[in-house]
């Protein structure tokens, strides 16, 4: 964990999460994108949305986009870098839990924003074109 300046108890985020948040991967609209998927708390904020693109059955590229805190930044920053390279198959699979723990935590208030990424990956790829080679 992370002290944060000024504050007299620890942080609630790992050095991980921050980081993700600071510096995030893959952000921004992917404009060619084969599909792309929406997640948020029944359409209220926060709300992401992750870009994905295809070559044969793998995600080649993927990117995000959020309206949301820094957890959410986080969640999606992650959860990007964990689907490119992978399968259908295997991102079908992904769940909030292993997005919490690739972040080394989450607070539990904070919970929701683990999920919203993910539903915004599921809702991705049910959306995927029907042919396996896209390219």
């Amino acid at each position: 964990m992370v002290l944060l300046m000024g504050s007299a108890s620890m942080s609630r985020y790992s050095a991980k999460l921050l980081e993700h948040f600071h510096a995030p991967r893959n952000g921004g609209a992917l404009k060619d994108a084969h599909a792309i998927g929406h997640g948020s708390l029944n359409g209220r904020p926060p709300r992401s949305q992750i870009y994905l693109q295809f070559y044969d059955d793998q995600v080649c590229r993927a990117a995000f986009t959020t309206f949301g805190c820094g957890v959410s930044i986080a969640c999606c920053s992650v959860l990007t870098e964990m689907v490119i390279g992978k399968s259908v198959t295997v991102c079908q699979q992904i769940t909030s839990a292993d997005v919490k723990n690739a972040l080394d935590g989450v607070p539990a208030d904070k919970d929701y924003c683990a999920a919203i990424a993910v539903e915004a990956l599921h809702d991705a790829l049910k959306s995927r074109p029907p042919s396996p080679d896209v390219t």
